[in-house]
């Protein structure tokens, strides 16, 4: 694994511990309820992009911990899912598009760094569940982009 690519899965994984701890939501959902969730937010995100694409989970972690303090023993689910796209694919288009979906289906943004030249990366969260997912393009010094999504879950007791 090149050591670019390794930089950006560590800041997708530095980027999601910190997303999935602010939540103040508590909610009432079993772990596999998260997980399935996670999931299925990433699929929704995925149906939003230019036809072409799919998703290679790159790594999934059902369990992560909890930094809140006050939420003993609470953990969160978090997917990171890299974006595979064809030749061609627009990515230049991709961020506008998902950004435009979320901000129509009541997603807010709780991070937004779009303005990166080098890792533009945009982090909504769905206010009525905790819910978060997240969508960052990373730009390569040769000239080729890597795209993921990262979905997590709210912290919850297990």
């Amino acid at each position: 694994m090149s050591s670019l690519r390794r930089t950006a899965l560590a800041l997708l994984a530095a980027g999601a511990l910190l997303a999935g701890c602010d939540s103040t939501q508590e909610p009432t959902v079993t772990k596999e309820e998260a997980v399935q969730r996670v999931a299925a937010r990433a699929q929704e995100a995925l149906q939003q992009l230019p036809p072409g694409a799919t998703l290679k989970q790159t790594l999934h972690t059902p369990d992560l911990a909890c930094d809140d303090q006050n939420r003993d023993g609470a953990v969160f689910v978090e997917t990171t899912y890299q974006v595979i796209y064809p030749q061609g694919w627009p990515v230049d288009q991709t961020m506008a598009t998902i950004s435009a979906y979320w901000d129509s289906h009541g997603y807010k943004a709780v991070r937004d760094d779009r303005d990166d030249t080098t890792h533009p990366e945009l982090v909504v969260e769905k206010e009525d569940d905790g819910f978060r997912i997240g969508y960052v393009i990373s730009h390569r010094a040769n000239g080729t982009e890597d795209v993921y999504l990262r979905s997590s879950s709210p912290c919850f007791q297990p």
